[in-house]
């Protein structure tokens, strides 16, 4: 499951980004420290279950903040590099791959 959540600070939108999955006990155990990386490195939550019942969180002591102005800004660097045909061509590619189930 992800959850978005935008906000506006001081004309600055930051997306979080907040990903959760659940494993048993077992997986956990198994996969420990592929669990604390992906806190760390993609924000990603995991609720560990213990016969079926939720009994610990694996998550980023902070949530991961994303800079749309920055991002936006550094597009409008590389845009000029892009012909009319190249903006084309990437928004099909972009189409394709959109996700068909918006949950935000």
């Amino acid at each position: 499951m992800q959850k978005t959540k935008l906000d506006k600070t001081d004309d600055m939108y930051i997306m979080y980004i907040m990903s959760t999955k659940q494993v048993t006990s077992t997986q956990a155990r198994q996969t420990f420290f592929d669990l604390i990386n992906e806190a760390q490195y993609s924000g990603q939550v995991t609720i560990v279950t213990k016969n079926n019942q939720p009994v610990a969180q694996i998550a980023p002591l902070a949530e991961k903040k994303f800079d749309w102005t920055g991002h936006l800004a550094e597009l409008d660097k590389i845009m000029p590099i892009f012909d009319d045909q190249d903006v084309k061509v990437i928004e099909e590619a972009r189409k394709q791959f959109m996700p068909r189930d918006k949950t935000w």
